[in-house]
């Protein structure tokens, strides 16, 4: 179906392929009485595996954030069908969790797992304008005002805490 999601107080538009990525603190909003089905994966950023490198030796931070930097992504068809697929096996797996650190370990693989399967097609239908340098160093301001946000809003202090001058930033 199609329908409408709030995201932060922005008005988002969902289809069929729409994956919204929500971060620690963002508000949403379910607009009820909608023709809308759509899979949650809710999940703790401590069960996400440390920052690493993927096989193209392009490193990710917090994996999350740098595999999806935006909060609304529309998902090409064959993208779909991939994370269709990848979210059929989690919901099966997570039917299955008997509390064993084993199927936690296969959750957090898989949750790997869809993760990069988003990375595959992300890469690939989205050019990117930015160098991997502003691109890095975005992605470490972005988690800095995740941190921070509540202590401080100058642009010194965020540039300092991201490793560059507040121009550069």
């Amino acid at each position: 179906g199609s329908g409408d999601h709030f995201l932060d107080f922005r008005r988002v538009s969902c289809k069929a392929g729409t994956l919204v990525h929500a971060r620690p603190g963002q508000v949403q909003q379910f607009v009820l009485g909608q023709k809308l089905e759509a899979d949650i994966l809710l999940f703790t950023s401590e069960f996400i595996f440390p920052a690493s490198s993927a096989a193209d030796g392009a490193a990710f931070g917090t994996l999350i954030d740098d595999i999806v930097p935006e909060d609304v992504t529309d998902l090409r068809p064959d993208a779909l069908e991939s994370v269709v697929s990848v979210m059929s096996v989690i919901k099966r797996a997570y039917h299955k969790a008997d509390g064993s650190k084993l199927l936690a370990a296969i959750l957090q693989h898989l949750l790997y797992a869809m993760l990069l399967t988003i990375a595959g097609y992300y890469g690939k239908s989205h050019a990117h304008s930015m160098t991997d340098s502003h691109r890095r160093t975005f992605r470490r301001f972005r988690r800095v005002v995740d941190a921070k946000f509540a202590q401080t809003r100058t642009v010194e202090d965020y540039a300092e805490a991201s490793g560059c001058s507040a121009k550069s930033l």
